[in-house]
């Protein structure tokens, strides 16, 4: 539903119709001066009372047969006009809807990797930014995963070693048991993020390097 919602309805209602009112009232602006230029001499002639009635007249019947085709002319392009900037606005929109919703997932703890747009919308290029910026991150965050349970492994090894030999000492099991608990915290906080493919499945966050 949110997909088909993007594709053919404002995703970001605010943002998108704030940009097309912004390009309907640019256009009134330049029907104002079109009109100024093509009804202001005419309609100046024709209450100019030096002038005769004929030419008065004449005037009068220029404004008439211009405002026949002249205001529909312009109804019609300011519709199709804000047609294709509701559009347009769309695939620009489109994008900035999609990032945003990857950022709300971040902040909730998951990583929708890779990010994808629609095909004839705007931004490919900070899309493959934004795509390039996660996988060196995941990258990353693997990697501290990976050697914080090796550490993990490690120093369960060591403390069964220590249990086993009760004269090492007190203070050195002590400072095993402080090193542990720091290592569980730094993999509770790297396991807060969860991968998500984009079959909305739940991934442990690694990415092989090349």
């Amino acid at each position: 539903m949110n997909h088909r919602r993007r594709r053919f309805f404002a995703v970001t209602s605010s943002l998108q119709y704030r940009f097309l009112a912004m390009s309907l009232i640019a256009s009134f602006i330049i029907v104002a001066f079109f009109a100024i230029a093509v009804f202001v001499p005419d309609v100046l002639e024709m209450q100019n009372q030096s002038l005769g009635f004929q030419t008065r007249s004449d005037a009068a019947s220029r404004i008439l047969e211009k405002a026949s085709w002249v205001w529909p002319a312009v109804l019609s392009l300011i519709i199709l006009l804000g047609l294709h900037s509701f559009r347009a606005f769309q695939r620009l929109i489109g994008p900035i809807y999609r990032f945003r919703c990857a950022f709300e997932e971040l902040e909730n703890g998951k990583i929708v990797f890779p990010l994808r747009t629609r095909k004839k919308d705007y931004l490919h290029k900070e899309e493959e930014a934004f795509n390039k910026m996660l996988k060196a991150f995941l990258e990353n965050l693997g990697s501290i995963k990976d050697s914080t349970d090796n550490a993990l492994k490690s120093f369960n090894h060591i403390e069964e070693i220590m249990t086993r030999n009760p004269d090492s000492g007190k203070t050195a099991t002590e400072v095993v048991r402080s090193h542990r608990e720091q290592l569980e915290r730094l993999s509770t906080a790297v396991s807060f993020f969860q991968l998500e493919n984009e079959s909305g499945q739940l991934e442990t966050p690694t990415v092989t390097s090349k």
